[in-house]
């Protein structure tokens, strides 16, 4: 007879296909970090259902944000097994129905609720009464997509520009005011980004480029970005207390649990909010960023600590020393007194588990049907020079 797992897993769900294998380095960081706490980690696919006596205590959608905008069949998959659940007491960590709450003109005015500075965002509902009224923004604005990440940002500072802006290829496109923020000791942009995990928060990397658009294709590299981009991430909780609060607040008012928020700051200091991800990006660097290696550390255990917290269970001791230790973590977390120093992190390698991430499975699949191909177009010539000889 089966023992049923004992309670205290996590239920964390992927798509097969979409993003699979997005955090496989978060479990790959518990294998050679919190060894020990690996069999809590119960990692599938959609479409699930709750697993009667499975032990799970919650449940962590591993989906990018928002579902419903690449696929309704995953949304309607992800939400049965939410409802599921829902019924059995289990929290859900970023409910899936939720997720859209981070959407440009959505995420902006909650941002804004919560006291925080954001450019002025509307939907364009109507592409040509947008062009007329530029729905009541001034130039220079920008059109994105409302929803997604990492998509294209059409610029316009003149009436001309705005009315030779292509919007064809964008689904929902969204207006936005263009405050422009170049630090004007360098011309250089610069974004920062900071973390919320349920109540935690830390600064988690500050990117600086010579185009508005700041992405890490353009990042400035040398000496003093780095150092700068140190001392980002590595700045006393006490000092980003205020903008935590307000994140944080944030965080609650769209719904969510995880979310990197990224920002600027104006001439006088305060922070404008860009925009919030509820599915950020996390891995280690092995060339120039590895400078940054602790902060991604760090934030894979701001992650975990969430799971924990949320499901009602104790930290890991070597897990809450090392955010109890680490200054930029706010708000403090306690450790015990008498806890063994948990060592540096590791950093894990791909499949540290013992598992290949989907990349590497592709390459792998991909070499064996290319053998497979090979072996078989061998046999074929071979056989059609034997049928001729025997001709």
């Amino acid at each position: 007879m089966t023992m049923p797992p004992p309670p205290g897993r996590f239920l964390l769900v992927q798509h097969h296909r979409h993003q699979r294998g997005f955090y496989d380095v978060v479990l790959d960081w518990v294998a050679v970090n919190l060894p020990d706490e690996l069999w809590r980690f119960d990692l599938r696919e959609l479409p699930v259902r709750l697993p009667r006596d499975g032990g799970h205590v919650a449940m962590i959608p591993w989906l990018q944000d928002p579902v419903e905008d690449w696929s309704m069949t995953a949304w309607h998959q992800a939400m049965a097994l939410t409802g599921q659940c829902d019924a059995a007491g289990i929290p859900v960590i970023n409910r899936v129905e939720r997720l859209a709450q981070a959407g440009k003109a959505c995420g902006a005015r909650l941002m804004a609720s919560c006291g925080l500075r954001t450019a002025r965002t509307v939907r364009i509902d109507d592409v040509a009464a947008f062009r007329r009224n530029l729905g009541g923004l001034p130039l220079p604005l920008f059109v994105r997509e409302d929803l997604g990440h990492g998509g294209p940002m059409l610029r316009a500072n003149t009436a001309d520009e705005l009315r030779a802006l292509d919007l064809s290829k964008l689904r929902n496109p969204t207006a936005v005011e263009l405050i422009d923020m170049p630090d004007p000791r360098d011309g250089l942009y610069r974004k920062y980004r900071y973390l919320v995990a349920g109540r935690l928060g830390m600064p988690l990397h500050l990117q600086i480029t010579p185009n508005w658009v700041t992405r890490g294709g353009q990042r400035v590299f040398d000496d003093r970005t780095r150092d700068e981009e140190l001392a980002y991430v590595n700045t006393p909780h006490a000092a980003l207390a205020p903008l935590h609060a307000q994140l944080h607040a944030a965080c609650q008012a769209m719904g969510l649990d995880f979310v990197a928020f990224d920002y600027g700051l104006d001439a006088q200091g305060q922070a404008v909010v860009w925009e919030a991800n509820p599915f950020p990006y996390l891995h280690f660097a092995t060339r120039r960023m590895v400078y940054l290696n602790d902060a991604y550390h760090l934030s894979i255990a701001l992650m975990l600590a969430l799971y924990y917290e949320r499901a009602g269970l104790p930290l890991p001791e070597r897990l809450a020393v090392w955010l109890a230790r680490s200054p930029q973590v706010q708000p403090e977390v306690a450790a015990p007194a008498d806890a063994a120093d948990p060592g540096p992190f590791v950093t894990p390698q791909p499949g540290a588990r013992g598992v290949e991430s989907p990349g590497r499975q592709r390459a792998r699949n991909l070499r064996n049907w290319l053998r497979r191909a090979s072996w078989h177009l061998t046999q074929g010539i071979a056989s059609r020079r034997s049928t001729s000889k025997r001709a």
